[in-house]
Order: structure tokens, then C-alpha cells, then sequence
């Protein structure tokens, strides 16, 4: 509230409603396949991996950060042979492993099958390009001669440190 003369009345104190907008993960920007976030590919030959994203992006328009990425893979069953490179760094899919690379901690839980990916600076947030082009460089591959046939599906959830964002895979 104002005084006549148009100062703050004191004591009073405005209040604002703030709403988050949820983060956004879509994996399929180029939108071939109608328009959907979701997006899938086959995996032919043992020595080409595959991109988990078709110009794949991690927005969030309420700001320019995103605080978490997690990445959660279903359908294993070739053990080590089965490996996501996230940053540059190799992840067999059978074992642990927490790394800093491309100033991301990237962290792999063997037992859920979930990788977390967070800012390794002192904010611990992510802006949103760069960890849209972290999402473009996901690659899986089954160096397995002899792969168990079946769906591996990789879904992926944003996190702004209010909200998730919709599950993608």
C-alpha cells in the first residue's frame, strides 16, 4: 500500500506469487517422428555407438540453470559390455563409478540403474546449453558379441530445484 504522497506505507509488505515453470527435457527436437519429446533409435553393430538424443535439449524458461539431470536405463542385460560415454568418460552399465569431467559430476548407481549429473562448481547449477550439449554427447553401445535381444530404454528427468521436468526416454 501507498501513502497520499505515493511512499511505502510502513510495515506493509507486498507479497508476490511466484510460480516455477518446470524444466523441459526433449530428445527429439528435430520432431521426424510427429511431435513428441520421446526418442528412439535401434542400435545395429558392435563399434557404433548411438546417440540417446536427435539434437536433444535441457531448457528451463524461469531461468538459466538446471540443478540435476537424471538418467535412469532399463532393459540391461549384457553387463559390461553395455556402456554410456557421457562427457568424454565410459560407463559400463554393470559397475559404479562417480567422475568430474567437462565441469559435471557424473555419478552411476549400478543397483538402480540411475546416472545423476550435477554442476562440479560452487553453485551446482547447470546452465542450460551447456548441459544441452552434455545431452547431445550421450552415447550408448553393446561391444557384446553376442547381445541379449531386447528393449534398453533410457529415461530422462530435469530438475531446477523446484520441479521435475516431465520423464522422457
Amino acid at each position: 500500500d501507498l501513502n497520499s504522497d505515493g511512499t511505502p506505507t510502513p510495515g506493509h509488505t507486498d507479497e508476490v506469487d511466484y510460480r516455477n515453470t518446470v524444466p523441459v527435457v526433449d530428445l527429439d527436437t528435430v520432431v521426424d517422428a510427429g511431435p513428441t519429446s520421446d526418442y528412439s533409435t535401434t542400435f545395429v553393430s558392435v563399434g557404433t555407438p548411438i546417440t540417446i538424443t536427435d539434437a536433444g535439449a535441457a531448457t528451463d524458461i524461469d531461468t538459466p540453470d538446471i540443478d540435476e539431470l537424471t538418467l535412469t536405463i532399463d532393459g540391461l542385460e549384457d553387463g559390461a559390455a553395455e556402456v554410456l560415454t557421457i562427457a568424454g568418460e565410459a560407463f559400463p552399465l554393470n559397475a559404479n563409478k562417480t567422475v568430474t569431467s567437462a565441469g559435471f559430476d557424473i555419478a552411476y548407481d549400478a543397483g538402480t540403474g540411475v546416472v545423476t549429473i550435477t554442476e562440479s562448481g560452487d553453485d551446482g547449477q547447470m546452465a542450460n546449453a551447456d548441459l544441452t550439449s552434455l545431452l547431445q554427447g550421450i552415447t550408448y553401445e553393446n561391444t557384446s558379441l553376442d547381445r541379449t535381444v531386447g528393449d534398453r530404454t533410457i529415461t530422462v528427468v530435469a530438475n531446477d530445484g523446484i520441479s521435475d521436468s516431465t520423464s522422457v526416454t
